[in-house]
């Protein structure tokens, strides 16, 4: 086991992704049975088997355009009809430009993700209010008129404030999330969503290892 910061969601996340990762090698390219750490809950390994699977049938059936480049182009060289089933998309040259895995997640991690915007009704609020003086992102009239949730922020764990960059400036966590504002909603929708966000970094170290590797590695 590679070294992680001791929070443990940053373990889950390691010990999932590693899992995942296995699991999916262990089915396309066959291996040694994985078994997952006995600290991962259940429910979650469930769900990451779901996970596998999709992203497995999408490998197993890709389509291919005859262009490189830009995706638009290489869409536009397929020949095909409605694309319903796991499908991953491949440019000339053999190379992974999308993924396309419906169902890859269950109607119960679909229904959390939806019912938990309530939580950032506050900072979003907040957000139109300020647009008027902090530019054109948070315009109201950029909002359908019914929509119940108007608004746009910003929550990372780190990120780089604009005109600023490597290697005099470091990145910070986002504004909402910083010490001092622990009852503005979003804490807790990055505590209610930590579960799910653990089986997206799982996701992502499958389809894209490079991208995981690189967001763990600013992450610790």
């Amino acid at each position: 086991m590679s070294q992680v910061p001791h929070g443990w969601r940053m373990q889950l996340t390691e010990k999932l992704a590693e899992y995942m990762q296995s699991r999916f090698w262990e089915e396309v390219f066959t291996g040694q049975r994985t078994i997952p750490d006995i600290s991962i809950p259940v429910p979650l390994v469930c769900h990451a088997d779901r996970m596998i699977q999709v992203i497995e049938q999408a490998y197993r059936h890709p389509l291919q355009g005859t262009q490189r480049g830009k995706m638009r182009d290489i869409a536009a060289s397929l020949e095909y009809d409605e694309i319903t089933d796991p499908t991953a998309l491949l440019d000339g040259d053999g190379n992974i430009k999308l993924w396309y895995l419906p169902g890859a997640i269950d109607p119960m991690h679909q229904k959390n993700v939806w019912d938990s915007l309530n939580l950032l009704r506050a900072p979003l609020e907040e957000s139109i209010k300020k647009s008027r003086n902090h530019g054109w992102r948070n315009d109201r009239l950029l909002f359908h008129e019914t929509t119940d949730l108007v608004g746009s922020i910003d929550l990372s764990p780190g990120w780089y404030q604009q005109g600023h960059g490597p290697p005099d400036f470091h990145p910070e966590v986002s504004r909402l999330l910083k010490s001092g504002r622990e009852c503005n909603g979003a804490w807790q929708w990055v505590n209610e969503m930590s579960e799910f966000h653990t089986l997206l970094s799982g996701t992502l170290a499958i389809i894209h290892p490079r991208m995981y590797a690189a967001g763990r590695e600013a992450l610790i």
